[in-house]
């Protein structure tokens, strides 16, 4: 696996912990996980680690994994399915996406 490719499973890892977030708060029930900080005490991992996760950012170990799945009320497997089930095209777009807000940013700091 070359490092585009570990980019992209990060990418998409981090983009199915968003879309299950933003699942959970269109669900509107007081008691889901819908916040990343909900699911670091849920899963007793530190907030920046799954900040970092969430992000993109950070390559998680399996026992990582097995904490969030466990933190979402997800089987592990089911959790990975969801990662499976976004495409490449999907994360390319979310990260030039987030290329060009930077670029923004940038821009307007200048």
């Amino acid at each position: 696996m070359d490092n585009k490719e570990k980019n992209v499973a990060k990418y998409k890892l981090g983009l199915c912990l968003s879309n299950i977030i933003e699942e959970n708060k269109k669900s509107g029930k007081v008691d889901s996980i819908n916040s990343l900080r909900k699911l670091a005490a849920s899963s007793g991992l530190e907030y920046a680690i799954v900040q970092l996760i969430s992000s993109g950012k950070k390559d998680p170990q399996y026992t990582t994994l097995l904490a969030l799945s466990e933190g979402l009320g997800i089987p592990l497997h089911k959790f990975l399915q969801g990662v499976d089930k976004i495409s490449d095209e999907t994360v390319i777009t979310h990260i030039d996406k987030i290329e060009k807000a930077k670029k923004q940013l940038n821009a307007r700091r200048k």
